[in-house]
């Protein structure tokens, strides 16, 4: 129920704009009382949840203001929080190893995602003393909240995606996997993994990794071919912007332009970063569908990303001019 009215929360932040709060602090407010609408709706009461939600969830981001930005997570999500957190422990002892979040949600009786939930809640916020000047030290953290936020956001994209998609963020977000058990149950094995980790490696600055993996996990989704210019740099040896039409009919395993799927292997030795989001593409590129990036300025190495062919075309007719000058600098 929390995914399908996620929206509530989403419209009833919105009215509190402008009052000196954050959006994402009254969105976040708005989730917890969200939470507690669910969990108290009666059915039997004859009215719709909205009617009965709105009311608590605007009377979570009034607390908000009351309580000057201090929110408050629901009794019975502090109680399974608890009891989680005793579960983790248990099975701590018990196997010698940290458990994973679907392991304790089976001992809780739960979905892994209320499990997440409650494990999330239960991470106390950090302060260190100066033991210097014998004063509290405040170290911003991520609060149980925002996580909380982020996997209720998650429950409302989730059911809209690929089965394949569906499986990568329960394995990131719920369930613990290694990178190799990710890989496998994305249906690539770790060779692969690294493959596609390499491509990205090439494609794109550590800030877009995680965009750039999201468009090739789109393209192999959709049966399209990859057509990462860097393959073609590394069976040519040139780093050329502005591909020629013969680079790209050169007859290689390696040219995504002709070959569907990945590569036959990696074209350089990817970074940990790369091989990350080659497991764990950014979920809202994956959820919008973009299929489509390419260069704005070889020289700061901005992308530019696009859902359509239309829009990509457009793209490269404003920003080829740029590639060429690029090429001609470097004498390729």
């Amino acid at each position: 129920m929390v995914e399908e009215n996620i929206g509530l929360a989403h419209l009833c932040a919105r009215r509190f704009l402008g009052r000196g709060m954050e959006y994402d602090d009254l969105f976040q407010a708005g989730c917890v009382g969200l939470l507690k609408a669910v969990e108290n709706f009666d059915t039997s009461r004859g009215v719709k949840f909205s009617t009965y939600a709105v009311p608590v969830i605007l009377g979570e981001i009034r607390r908000l203001f009351r309580d000057g930005g201090a929110l408050r997570v629901s009794r019975g999500l502090r109680d399974l929080s608890r009891k989680a957190l005793e579960e983790a422990d248990k099975l701590r002892q018990e196997t010698g190893e940290s458990p994973g979040v679907a392991q304790i949600a089976q001992r809780l009786g739960v979905p892994v995602e209320k499990a997440a939930l409650a494990l999330g809640v239960g991470q106390a916020p950090m302060s260190l003393t100066d033991g210097e000047e014998g004063g509290d030290l405040d170290i911003p953290v991520e609060a149980p909240e925002e996580r909380m936020t982020e996997r209720m956001t998650l429950y409302q994209i989730l059911h809209t995606l690929e089965e394949r998609d569906q499986k990568l963020i329960r394995c990131r977000y719920f369930q613990g996997k290694t990178q190799s058990q990710t890989a496998a149950e994305l249906g690539m094995t770790m060779d692969q993994a690294l493959t596609l980790a390499s491509m990205i490696e090439k494609e794109a600055k550590k800030a877009d990794f995680a965009k750039v993996s999201a468009v090739f996990h789109n393209r192999l989704n959709s049966g399209m071919k990859l057509q990462s210019d860097p393959t073609i740099h590394y069976v040519t040896g040139q780093r050329r912007m502005a591909l020629r039409s013969s680079d790209l009919q050169v007859d290689s395993p390696y040219n995504t332009y002709k070959v569907s799927g990945l590569p036959v292997g990696p074209i350089c030795n990817p970074s940990p970063e790369a091989i990350n989001a080659a497991l764990y593409p950014d979920e809202s590129y994956v959820a919008e569908k973009y299929l489509y990036f390419c260069s704005k300025d070889p020289n700061t190495g901005e992308l530019y990303f696009s859902k359509t062919l239309e829009e990509h075309n457009q793209a490269v007719s404003i920003y080829s001019p740029l590639w060429q000058a690029y090429d001609q600098e470097r004498g390729i």
